[in-house]
């Protein structure tokens, strides 16, 4: 009887040394530095993401909002009685989650405490929400702040958002940061009523004059991190319009409740 045939492995291409040090180091680096849950920083199993604990507190709103305003609803497709009978002057609006539990700290880290490192998760969460207004958007800009609040705080956490959205490889919008400014400082609008919070701001927030072109006949969405009356992004939606804007939505993160 002749030898047995004896099949051999094809010959492979090598890797390369930079691809096995990165898979190396990707490894220790999953070792030394752990998933963390992004709102209270405990190990999770992959990341990142919520622990457990965190994303029950968590309430994602989906398609079950009012398309006004981002208030849960029961049902999607529908306008809350506020909305009904009040509309905000923007055409559509989405929001990612309710403003309370883990959803309140995740916020409150992001703008208050240097937690820039949440804003492409932040961002990716605001984009699955609003892909369908996104993908009709000429230009995304933030809300602006006054110079002095981006002095103290080092950055515009609703900027953060837009600059790491992400977009459809077929999306034509701009990214502009600096479309619309707040030359003015404004009192605090923590305690004010809802009315006293829209006269606030009633004209201070406006086209930055170099941009105020760029407006006209366009479809804007606005980017914000909270809405809570509404007054802040009314303001800005105002000055949008006011200078030939054909459409404006609103994407936030979180969205108070209305009797919270």
């Amino acid at each position: 009887m002749g030898e047995p045939d004896i099949l051999l492995p094809l010959p492979r291409k090598r890797a390369g040394v930079k691809p096995l040090l990165s898979h190396i180091a990707k490894g220790l680096g999953r070792v030394f530095y752990p998933p963390r849950c992004l709102a209270c920083g405990e190990q999770v199993a992959s990341g990142p993401g919520l622990c457990p604990p965190c994303f029950n507190e968590m309430h994602f709103f989906g398609p079950n909002q009012c398309s006004g305003c981002g208030q849960a609803l029961d049902r999607p497709g529908q306008a809350c009685a506020d909305c009904h009978y009040t509309p905000m002057p923007w055409g559509r609006a989405a929001a990612v989650f309710a403003y309370a539990g883990s959803g309140k700290r995740l916020v409150l880290a992001f703008k208050h405490a240097d937690r820039l490192d949440l804003a492409p998760h932040l961002a990716r969460w605001l984009a699955q929400t609003g892909g369908d207004i996104l993908a009709n958007a000429d230009i995304i800009a933030p809300v602006p702040l006054h110079w002095r609040r981006t002095q103290s705080r080092r950055y515009n956490q609703s900027a953060e958002l837009v600059r790491h959205l992400p977009l459809p490889a077929c999306s034509k919008a701009r990214r502009m940061f600096s479309l619309l400014s707040r030359p003015e400082a404004t009192q605090s609008q923590e305690g004010l009523s809802r009315a006293a919070r829209r006269e606030n701001l009633r004209g201070k927030i406006i086209a930055t004059p170099r941009h105020a072109p760029h407006m006209k006949d366009a479809n804007i969405v606005l980017v914000d991190d909270v809405l809570t009356t509404g007054a802040t992004l009314s303001a800005a939606t105002e000055a949008c319009f006011a200078n030939g804007a054909a459409s404006v939505s609103v994407l936030v993160l979180a969205r108070v409740a209305p009797n919270g």
